[in-house]
């Protein structure tokens, strides 16, 4: 899928932090127990007591014993990183200071040579990123089902809570994964054996449990009690969304068993430990409304009703429950309400609505996302600059949900203004007009082909190629043109080869260019040209972003482009489970699926 940026708002902020190379030898043992997949007690069995009486000499009255024990540990390596984890936190500042020290010098690899290309993007400089740069690090791994990875992260992160993340990744994901072959599951077995992080043990529960859902529920309840009575003491190493996640897994399991009555009592339970921050009360609402679970739902929203007629997003998130249990005039009634929120004319009441409509778009509740969008694109056009962006993103949705002929009057409203042009115009240069001139045409081509007027659509694909010969997917709409005269093709072939030098230009300029890679091929995977290259620019492009729908559905257009029906099917059936909303990712899905069925016929014969 061809991605349409604009950034309204974006500020990135990174702070790298490296050690010296003092700490190599250090280094070289935790590459060998990284690699190795062992526990720091497979690593050296017999040195469990010794370990424990350096950790008392790091208090040591004699300052010569106390730096004797820290370089006997530092030579002992990982086979020190649980005691040395727990000897932070000793009431004896001295040797809670050492062990912290001891604990910076062991540097983990944490990809191991055999890890795939995406693993070591995502954790290069893993060591130097901030706490909060190493948890979207560890999103990154769960959203690509990186196990291994995970496991040295829940293992060997210096932040008890950053593992306690990764083991999350993987616990909350599970109901959408395959179950992890044998072979896998003894690699991650081996990994997290023996350790007493809490991370390492939820990893170590879940393998051991992969296949007895009513043990795993069991195992899980003693370890939701443990994590909530941590969390009641207001502990750094734990928070209510870490207990709710837990909860949910354990309550999966419940349900598989088909015990509907411990179901219902840890589901409340689990509303109970909602305190109202809107993030949470958020996730929950939308969890309860995917579980059907109404009762609590309706007891949640009574319980924090203030918080949630505070916020557009929350109410809608009860509508949005009232209307999946079947209750319409209440769920409109409801969304109504949200709406009404902030009816001023002012730049922040019209980012609340945008904010709204990409909230409500990512649900697929379209009628509702739809009056947002107005509300926002209705404004005067020279009111706000803004404006302009939001009608580009607004007809980019029309466009995925089929409604081109309202995508192109949305862009032809500030195209056909003078201070709509202008603003197109100041930011991005004359390049970023002409291609929305081209965009506007090619939507209004889509209308001429679905009304079977040919000749139409011909001279408005022209008309947008003229404005922007790089307009993607006019070019493929140009190439698909049927009964096209040789000449036609001809000069449409001249302009994709034209585009696809353009953006091998761009990549070598900019090698960590995802959209560029991304949109090679697109081009090139509904066209012609270097099948092999496309599909590795789509894999890279893959590897430099977080896995999303339409990148997928890019992937599996060039599976498709080179005759491979079985992975394009699977590839696309995954970029429907990612982004569920999306129209043309469905209508890509049917169109495979099709394309597989017709092929499995002709085998058959």
């Amino acid at each position: 899928m061809r991605t349409i940026t604009l950034s309204i708002s974006l500020t990135a902020i990174a702070v790298f932090t490296f050690f010296d190379g003092s700490t190599q030898a250090l280094a070289d043992d935790a590459k060998q127990a990284s690699a190795s997949g062992t526990s720091s007690q497979a690593v050296a069995p017999a040195n469990g007591s010794r370990i424990a009486n350096l950790i008392r000499q790091l208090g040591d009255r004699d300052y010569y014993a106390r730096e004797r024990a820290q370089t006997e540990l530092a030579a002992i390596g990982f086979a020190a990183f649980e005691a040395l984890s727990d000897a932070t936190t000793n009431e004896d500042a001295e040797i809670a200071t050492r062990a912290k020290y001891l604990l910076k010098l062991l540097r983990v690899d944490w990809a191991d040579p055999d890890d795939p290309p995406e693993a070591k993007d995502v954790l290069r400089g893993y060591d130097a990123l901030s706490v909060e740069r190493r948890a979207a690090a560890i999103q990154a791994l769960g959203e690509k089902k990186l196990l291994l990875s995970l496991c040295r992260a829940a293992k060997y992160d210096s932040s008890i809570l950053i593992s306690k993340v990764a083991a999350g990744e993987i616990l909350r994901r599970e109901a959408k994964w395959e179950r992890p072959a044998n072979a896998l599951v003894e690699k991650m077995k081996k990994i997290v054996a023996q350790s007493k992080r809490s991370g390492a043990v939820w990893i170590a529960a879940w393998l051991d449990t992969l296949d007895d859902p009513r043990e795993a529920a069991r195992r899980f309840e003693e370890i939701v009690k443990s994590e909530e009575a941590l969390s009641k003491k207001n502990s750094e190493e734990t928070g209510p969304e870490i207990v709710a996640m837990l909860a949910r897994f354990r309550i999966a399991k419940l349900k598989k068993l088909g015990e509907s009555e411990a179901v219902v009592q840890a589901t409340r339970q689990l509303v109970d430990l909602e305190k109202g921050d809107p993030d949470t009360l958020a996730d929950l609402m939308t969890w309860l409304t995917e579980q059907k679970a109404w009762k609590s739902f309706d007891e949640l929203c009574e319980r924090f009703a203030l918080q949630i007629r505070g916020e557009s997003r929350l109410t809608y998130l009860q509508a949005w429950g009232y209307g999946e249990r079947g209750d319409k005039e209440k769920a409109e009634k409801t969304a109504q309400t949200a709406f009404d929120m902030y009816q001023g004319k002012d730049r922040l009441s019209l980012i609340r609505h945008f904010n709204a409509a990409r909230f409500l778009q990512q649900r697929g509740l379209h009628e509702w996302t739809r009056r947002e969008y107005d509300y926002v694109v209705n404004r005067p056009i020279d009111s706000e600059g803004f404006v302009v962006q939001v009608r580009s993103l607004f007809a980019e949705y029309l466009h995925d949900q089929g409604d081109d002929g309202q995508a192109a009057t949305t862009l032809e409203g500030c195209l056909k203004s003078p201070m709509g042009r202008r603003q197109l115009n100041e930011p991005y240069g004359e390049n970023k007009l002409k291609a929305t001139w081209a965009r506007m045409y090619y939507f209004q081509s889509c209308v001429a082909e679905a009304k079977n007027k040919p000749d139409e659509q011909k001279e408005l694909l022209e008309k947008a190629l003229t404005s922007d010969p790089g307009e993607i997917d006019a070019l493929i709409a140009a190439y698909r043109f049927p009964n096209a005269t040789a000449d036609y093709r001809e000069k449409t072939i001249n302009r994709i080869r034209e585009k696809a030098d353009q953006l091998q230009q761009t990549i070598q300029a900019s090698p960590e260019s995802a959209e560029a890679y991304n949109e090679y091929a697109w081009l090139i995977g509904n066209t012609e040209g270097d099948f092999d290259q496309a599909l590795a620019h789509s894999k890279k492009s893959m590897e430099l972003t977080s896995e999303s729908g339409g990148y997928l559905d890019t992937l599996a257009s060039v599976y498709f482009g080179k005759g491979d029906v079985e992975d394009a099917v699977k590839t696309q059936r995954r970029a429907v489970e990612l982004d569920p909303y999306s129209g043309a990712i469905k209508r890509n899905l049917d169109k495979f699926e099709k394309a597989a069925a017709v092929k499995a016929q002709s085998n058959a014969k």
